[in-house]
């Protein structure tokens, strides 16, 4: 399955097979094969659905995807909502951000993780397109614990939300950031913006605050330090 915006970027259609077909047949399957109704939570992707629009990112703002994986996504949406018109089972749709944890490893994905870890290695970033940049960057802790709220036998039978800190930070003020913490200067170097990357994400949070009670519970810096604990911590002594 697609992991992140960046695939399939050379072959779009593929992002049907690999992904769209893959998860409509598999929900499918599983919705035809149980007798009681199901609940079921979808991680889609705000950070890639929305594409280039403009403003404060809500629910009822048109879905315009400049990448093949934001596109794989809205197909999934609409194959989910489907399911709920033809199905007894109830789908909640939670279109999240740029959820940032202890579990990130991968070397060129999730900004905060890979830049810490240059940082302290003292190598350099590399940065596509400009340190203004912005992302809605949420604790993975507090996304599991909205994820958690969602599949709770209460509200909708069909429903999409998004799901973010709700304000949206630069490149430059996370890497800002990552210098409180740690002291240090990260060394980047910057490259040709690449088509599929969303210039701006700045999303609205409310009505899944409002609908299920949730808050997130940790401010951007909060992020970066967790994340910096858990990498200085993995490190041999």
């Amino acid at each position: 399955w697609a992991a992140k915006p960046s695939a399939f970027k050379e072959n779009p259609w593929m992002i049907v097979r690999h992904e769209v077909l893959v998860t409509f047949e598999g929900i499918a399957r599983l919705a035809a094969a149980v007798s009681r109704p199901l609940q079921i939570v979808y991680a889609s992707s705000a950070g890639a659905i929305y594409g280039e629009a403009q403003g404060k990112l809500t629910e009822e703002t048109p879905l315009q995807p400049i990448s093949p994986y934001g596109l794989g996504k809205q197909q999934i949406e609409a194959s989910l909502a489907f399911l709920s018109r033809t199905t007894a089972h109830e789908f909640r749709i939670l279109r999240i951000s740029n959820p940032v944890g202890r579990h990130q490893v991968a070397a060129n994905h999730g900004l905060i993780s890979v830049a810490l870890r240059k940082t302290l290695q003292r190598e350099v970033l590399r940065i596509f397109g400009a340190l203004d940049v912005e992302r809605d960057f949420v604790d993975a802790d507090d996304v599991a614990d909205a994820i958690w709220r969602a599949g709770q036998p209460h509200g909708p039978k069909f429903g999409t939300w998004n799901v973010g800190l709700g304000t949206s930070s630069s490149i430059r003020e996370v890497l800002d950031g990552i210098a409180s913490v740690t002291g240090m200067k990260t060394v980047i170097e910057i490259e040709r913006a690449r088509g599929f990357d969303v210039q701006k994400v700045d999303l609205s949070t409310e009505r899944f605050r409002a609908d299920f009670g949730w808050q997130p519970r940790h401010a951007l810096i909060e992020i970066i330090e967790k994340v910096h604990r858990e990498i200085v911590g993995a490190q041999p002594q």
